[in-house]
């Protein structure tokens, strides 16, 4: 995460989560499976949410921080693969 999120009321924190993913509400709560009055209840302080659901949107958005840049590498990885093939063909053919 971007940055220290422990002095963040729970409400605070979902906004936050929500802005870091750049969603809409109805997008969030659609990729979280959450109901949209509950986030707007929880965003707006009048209830909220379970402790460990603000801790496991947490994890879910590391994760997925980490897979787009474990596929960022595999991708990277793949382009040079193909670069490094190429190289070898023309080689085999010039000589």
């Amino acid at each position: 995460m971007d940055e220290n999120t422990d002095s963040m009321t729970p409400a605070e924190e979902l906004k936050h989560m929500r802005e870091l993913y750049g969603m809409k509400r109805s997008e969030f709560c659609e990729h979280f499976g959450i109901p949209i009055r509950s986030l707007q209840h929880w965003e707006i302080g009048d209830r909220k949410p379970a402790p460990f659901l603000i801790f496991l949107i947490r994890k879910v958005y590391d994760l997925e921080q980490e897979n787009k840049y474990l596929q960022e590498c595999i991708d990277t990885l793949d382009r040079q693969n193909d670069e490094l093939k190429a190289l070898i063909k023309s080689q085999a053919n010039t000589q």
